[in-house]
């Protein structure tokens, strides 16, 4: 008869140490794989949980960041928390290296791939700040300063200070109960509700297959043809392309493959693996005139570059549907139903003191200031093919795109802008 051996210290040490993995993960509803001590000279242990977004994260949430911190620190929390600090030095800060690492690498990668995706959009709100710099001072006589700023600070200084007096492009969906509080008090007002047409998120194709195929302009008219975008691995399959793991828009896009029911209209997901696989697989389609379809967003140069076009993906799904279901994972509803993208909303928005004292004319042609989807894509094309700054890009759209700027202001003004060029 064996006799049962009472574990070691060490053995008990690695146990709770991967059960705290493996709890916080299951707490945060990340799906667990194995978890596993291998015998050596020390007890090696490895959980097997998610870390969402540790490569090509802009996708990520913070929250989905903060929760790969949760998880990598765990182990030692749960060590701690049985065993007691005093006990834990003689394991040795290496012990708990691996879980130091992974958790430092997600705060790199959160302040790499945020600065990547705020440069993004600092490109679009510098060049539209740039613009209107030039057509307030040279058409308007208005004296213009430019002051830089993302998003949220941008907002809470016009909210609570007063300045700056306009911001050009407020993306208002990360902020748009405090925007309605702030315009429901008169502190804020959002003078124009569309100064970028054709944003937003959805599925793309190429524009030679629109003109293979012109009736495919729906999503619903090219989900019916899987035969037309063979999947890479199995061409029996069409191919749908999504966001690589990690970020918000691949959850989305797997509960819409089933909220569409794809799979039984002959459909497979392409797995691009991170964001240079996604560009990557529709830069080669686009440059061999082959077809492609899949997730993307616009503005972006990419978008611009090869003039992708945007699918009709029909009605709303309902409130309830996005926010309930889409953006949930799998085990938290597994009925999502067909919808299409949530809207962008995309403001320009000025103080109350600059809509009392900047006159007419100024709110007049912020009021009319639109950039098609299509030329802001382009400048931005033109941005990172010259490695252009705000300032150049702003004169190259004024002297390249009259057709489109001189809507915006008076015969008069236009005539003034153009002899300043």
């Amino acid at each position: 008869m064996m006799k049962k051996r009472k574990p070691t210290e060490k053995l008990q040490r690695t146990a709770y140490h991967e059960a705290g993995h493996a709890v916080i993960g299951w707490y945060w509803r990340r799906p667990i794989g194995r978890v596993t001590i291998v015998r050596g000279k020390e007890f090696l242990g490895r959980t097997e949980v998610p870390r969402w977004g540790l490569s090509d994260s802009e996708h990520c949430s913070v929250h989905d960041l903060e929760i790969n911190i949760d998880i990598s620190l765990a182990g030692k929390m749960a060590d701690r928390k049985r065993f007691g600090d005093e006990q834990s030095g003689d394991m040795g800060q290496g012990r708990w290296a691996g879980d130091y690492m992974e958790a430092a690498e997600t705060v790199k990668q959160r302040i790499i791939k945020t600065n990547q995706h705020k440069e993004c959009l600092e490109k679009i709100d510098t060049f539209m700040a740039e613009v209107d710099k030039v057509i307030l001072e040279k058409g308007y006589g208005c004296t213009v300063e430019l002051i830089p700023g993302a998003t949220m600070p941008t907002f809470t200084s016009m909210n609570e200070k007063g300045e700056p007096d306009v911001a050009p492009e407020f993306w208002a969906n990360a902020a748009l109960e405090a925007l309605t509080k702030a315009q429901d008090e008169g502190r804020i007002h959002s003078v124009n509700k569309a100064p970028i047409t054709g944003l937003g998120e959805g599925w793309w194709i190429p524009p030679s297959t629109l003109e293979k195929y012109p009736e495919l302009t729906t999503a619903a008219a090219v989900l019916a043809r899987p035969d037309l975008f063979p999947h890479p691995e199995d061409s029996s399959k069409g191919g749908f392309h999504i966001c690589p793991p990690g970020w918000a828009c691949e959850l989305i896009n797997k509960q819409m493959f089933k909220g569409w029911g794809m799979e039984a209209k002959g459909w497979k997901i392409v797995e691009t693996g991170s964001a240079a696989g996604l560009d990557g697989s529709m830069a080669k389609a686009v440059e061999r005139g082959e077809n492609w379809f899949g997730y993307y967003w616009s503005p972006t140069s990419l978008i611009g570059k090869y003039k992708m076009v945007s699918l009709d993906m029909g009605k709303w799904g309902g409130d309830d549907n996005w926010h309930k279901c889409l953006v949930k994972a799998e085990q938290d509803c597994a009925t999502p139903k067909q919808s299409s993208w949530i809207k962008s909303e995309v403001y320009t928005i000025t103080t109350d003191n600059f809509k009392t004292t900047a006159g007419k004319d100024g709110m007049k042609y912020l009021k009319k200031r639109t950039y098609p989807g299509e030329v802001m894509n382009g400048m931005l094309v033109y941005m990172a093919d010259n490695q252009a700054e705000g300032a150049d890009a702003a004169i190259e759209f004024l002297k390249k795109h009259e057709d489109v700027w001189t809507k915006w202001v008076s015969g008069k003004v236009a005539k003034k802008i153009k002899a300043a060029l």
